[in-house]
This record gives structure tokens, sequence and C-alpha cells, in this order.
């Protein structure tokens, strides 16, 4: 299984019984982190995103129960969580622009695991790559002109 600290985690489990009962509400989940017993979690199915963090090594134990006897825990695999994919949360141009005064672009990012984010502009001009202007937020009046297509 892959997961990112992004993700929730979550147990699924196949229960079969020799006598055909049907599992119960009774039976027993154990998860641990980084092999440290997670007691604020036993009994739940599901860990939410905010409890992993990168880096941190997951694994669930599992006991069955028919409504009569438990049966014997089973461990599942160890999983790695992943970093997160930074995001953008918001992109924006100057709004009704003019050639009269700089095009001006904002840009909000979000990343789960609070990594330093660095982020890369390439302004386009009528389908054309503008080089000179890389990473910049803001196209200063003396390159624009009425007519013009911006991305």
């Amino acid at each position: 299984m892959i997961a990112t600290s992004s993700d929730d985690i979550q147990v699924s489990v196949n229960y079969s019984d020799p006598d055909g009962d049907l599992e119960t509400n009774q039976s027993l989940i154990f998860w641990y982190r980084n092999g440290n017993l997670q007691s604020n979690y036993n009994f739940m199915q599901t860990i939410p995103a905010s409890a992993t963090v990168r880096g941190d090594e997951w694994s669930v134990g599992y006991i069955p129960n028919d409504g009569t006897t438990n049966g014997i825990e089973i461990q599942s695999p160890i999983i790695t969580i992943g970093n997160s994919m930074p995001t953008v949360s918001s992109i924006a141009l100057t709004e009704n622009p003019t050639a009269l005064s700089p095009l001006e672009l904002s840009i909000e990012t979000d990343d789960f695991d609070s990594d330093e984010l660095t982020i890369t502009l390439q302004w386009m001009r009528d389908g054309f790559h503008l080089g000179a202007l890389d990473n910049f937020t803001s196209v200063p009046v003396e390159w624009l002109a009425v007519g013009q297509s911006w991305a």
C-alpha cells in the first residue's frame, strides 16, 4: 500500500470462520506507529491523515471475533508514509488588465508536509515563452500592448 501524509489509513479485512459464524463488532484492532502501540486508535478502522507524518511506519494488528471466541491476531505489512505532493490552492492574474499597468500574478501554494517550496514561473505572450520574465510575478508595462494574450 502507498500512503502519504495527506492520506487517511484504513484497515480492510477478509473474514472467514470455519463454523460459518458471522464476524461481530467485537473484533479487536490495534495500530502501531514505528513499532509502538498507539492505544488512542485502538478499535478504530481508520487513522486520520493528521496523525501521520512522512517517514512514519504504520501497521495494524487484527483479532477477529465471531461472538463467542477471539481468533488469532494477524499483523498487516508495514507501510511507510510518503511525501505528499504540494498543491496550488489559488492562482489569479490581474482582473481587467490594461497595457497601462503591470500584469500581476498571485499564487498560493500548500504543502501538507510543511516542506519549503520552490515555484518556477514561465510567462507566455501570444503563445510564445518569454524567458526574460521567468520567475517574475509581475510583467512590467514595457512588455505589454493592447490585444496581447498572456498566460
